[in-house]
């Protein structure tokens, strides 16, 4: 059964996408960038991480699959996929039938009740140790920091030394994401303890300082645009370093 969050994303796909769409959407999550923007995206997080010689990837809150649809046409890569939206996860699975066919993508519905849920999974898999990278464009920054505390951790267990996290989170520090924290306050107020799409800040140090105590070496960690005046979201390149798994393991189980 979908947690309460991956209801309002179900909600998403079913209700809201057809009044957010442009003529040019034809998935949901779409209406959010452009081609040309995905693909900068992809040059300048997934391929400078590597991405053209991974082959295990974890990808959290995929939506769709735009980026998920890149990796796999550029990389040998295989593709364990986790999301909260069983809408979502199905719209991509027939997006990308054909690489579900060929195994190469596999999908996962969160239920959200447990802090090793996807770490189970990826033990399932036989991947722990052996990920190349955890990716995650445009999905975290809709996420609250203790959750994404738990998928920092995941990464550091089941990264392999030296494989990648790859990330955008909302800024609350850029000059477009202060904008829309503030933009926000009356759409978002009232809605408390509701069903939410509203972005969850973060600032670059938080990013920092809570990534290095889990033993990653921060490779870049930066606004999404050249100049302040169009940045908004962070984004991240991490390391995997070394770390004590069994410590680290016993924060989610």
């Amino acid at each position: 059964m979908p947690s309460y969050y991956g209801q309002s994303w179900d909600h998403y796909v079913a209700e809201i996408f057809d009044k957010m769409k442009r003529e040019d959407s034809v998935f949901p999550g779409d209406e959010w960038g452009t081609p040309a923007w995905w693909d900068i995206c992809y040059k300048r997080l997934l391929e400078r991480a590597g991405a053209p010689d991974w082959k295990q990837v974890v990808e959290i809150g995929p939506g769709s699959g735009k980026y998920t649809a890149l990796l796999l046409e550029r990389s040998p890569c295989n593709i364990l996929a986790f999301d909260v939206s069983a809408g979502f996860i199905q719209i991509m699975e027939s997006r990308l039938a054909g690489f579900v066919t060929s195994k190469r993508l596999q999908t996962s519905l969160m239920s959200c009740h447990r802090a090793d849920e996807m770490l189970s999974k990826i033990e399932e898999a036989g991947w722990r140790g052996q990920v190349d990278s955890f990716v995650s464009i445009d999905a975290m920054v809709h996420v609250d920091l203790q959750y994404i505390a738990a998928y920092f951790t995941t990464a550091a267990i089941c990264l392999r030394p030296g494989g990648k996290l790859v990330m955008t989170l909302a800024d609350a520090t850029s000059a477009k994401g202060r904008e829309k924290l503030l933009r926000d306050i009356q759409l978002y107020f009232p809605k408390q303890g509701s069903m939410s799409l509203k972005f969850e800040f973060l600032s670059p140090d938080i990013v920092r300082s809570t990534l290095e105590a889990l033993g990653f070496r921060i490779e870049l960690l930066e606004h999404d645009a050249p100049t302040p005046e169009t940045a908004r979201d962070i984004f991240l390149i991490a390391e995997k370093l070394e770390n004590d798994p069994g410590a680290l393991e016993k924060l989610l189980r």
